[in-house]
């Protein structure tokens, strides 16, 4: 009787591994359904991208816009400098 229920349980082990392989649909291949979602995240993905690579160019020519202010700043604090060392002589 050992025997039978243990010779059982493996059968109906067996009978839920195969059954549950066939109805899960076991492929190699992507559905249509997943497909899309994959090109959305692809699309998604290169957006973020793009945006990202925005965002660094805007930094950049702010950057170069700083910098250019900075230097036409020191250049009007020269010139203030001169003009108040030539009032100073009058």
């Amino acid at each position: 009787m050992s025997n039978l229920k243990r010779f059982a349980s493996i059968m109906l082990l067996m009978i839920f591994i195969v059954a549950s392989a066939i109805s899960t649909g076991c492929t190699k291949y992507a559905n249509s359904d997943q497909l899309n979602a994959l090109d959305q995240q692809k699309a998604a993905a290169e957006s973020a991208e793009k945006a990202v690579s925005d965002c660094e160019d805007e930094s950049a020519a702010l950057a170069r816009e700083v910098s250019s202010k900075e230097k036409e700043l020191a250049d009007v604090k020269a010139e203030k400098e001169k003009v108040k060392e030539r009032l100073s002589q009058m």
